[in-house]
């Protein structure tokens, strides 16, 4: 299956968010959602949505970031497979373009992560090096793993929640049906209430210590490193001939990452093309 053959049946219609957001306003709930293009920005501050969601995928398209960050509303960004510097990056390119809130979220991009996967040790890692809020998008099955987050130091859990995992989907082997997205915030809870400090409390976790791992920067398995070749990347998105300027209209940033960094994407807009290149090739420095 494509790319867009995947997103053309995962995606939510942008119909759907003004139902959404009327339903979680019922329980006092702010609806979010995540754009993974420009447009997607552009629709959703039509919706006034309340603060924006980067995945894990999407650190590396500053292009894109940057577009959220100009909004002025708080981010949450997952930060998997990403190393240090493209960390930084990411976070640089929020506050230089007017994004002062924000959260990093520590994940795994395994689906499903096992528990010795988690390395939960990165959240206080990510809060020393970057002085902010930090979470757990969490990919794994164990219902205690958002609670071990918590004891960890995460202030906020990402979970996939479906409403029975027989319906299928390709998110549906990693999420949480909903009496066990019950069970594990009732774990938080108790954990939130308990007089006991964090340090006693890590004892009723058997495997809190496996959960805890190392903080580890870049891919941190293989499905991670063939993840990583999945990024967005630039690609020819019209028909261009010799002696043509690079314009928003014919490069696009897209999956997979086999083009251009997104980093050089305002780079190359203005510059001349010194081939011709056909549309959906990935794109190259060695184009212009």
């Amino acid at each position: 299956m494509s790319y867009n053959d995947l997103y053309e049946k995962v995606y939510t219609p942008w119909e759907w968010h003004s139902e959404l957001d009327k339903e979680a306003k019922k329980y006092g709930l702010p609806l979010f959602s995540t754009p993974f293009d420009f447009t997607s920005v552009d629709f959703l501050e039509n919706q006034k949505i309340p603060f924006y969601k980067i995945a894990s995928y999407d650190v590396v398209n500053l292009p894109l970031i940057k577009k959220v960050a100009k909004t002025g509303k708080p981010v949450i960004m997952s930060v998997g497979m990403a190393s240090e510097e493209e960390i930084w990056d990411a976070v640089n390119t929020l506050k230089e373009n007017g994004c002062s809130e924000y959260a990093l979220l520590h994940c795994i991009s395994s689906y499903p992560a096992s528990v010795e996967e988690l390395n939960l040790s990165k959240i206080k890692d990510l809060e020393k090096k970057f002085n902010c809020t930090i979470g757990f998008s969490d990919h794994s099955l164990d219902l205690n793993s958002p609670a071990m987050a918590v004891l960890a130091g995460a202030q906020i859990i990402e979970r996939h929640i479906c409403l029975e995992r027989k319906l299928g989907g390709p998110d549906s082997s990693f999420s949480s049906e909903p009496h066990e997205f019950r069970e594990f915030i009732t774990k938080i809870r108790e954990i939130e209430n308990s007089k006991k400090n964090f340090e006693e409390l890590k004892g009723n976790f058997s495997d809190y210590k496996i959960a805890h791992g190392k903080p580890i920067y870049g891919p941190a398995n293989e499905f991670e490193k063939s993840g990583v070749k999945a990024r967005p990347s630039i690609w020819v998105n019209q028909k261009i001939q010799e002696g043509d300027e690079i314009t928003e209209r014919n490069i696009k940033i897209a999956r997979p990452g086999k083009g251009l960094r997104p980093k050089y994407y305002e780079e190359i807009l203005g510059k001349i093309s010194k081939k011709n290149l056909e549309k959906g090739e990935p794109f190259s420095l060695d184009f212009i």
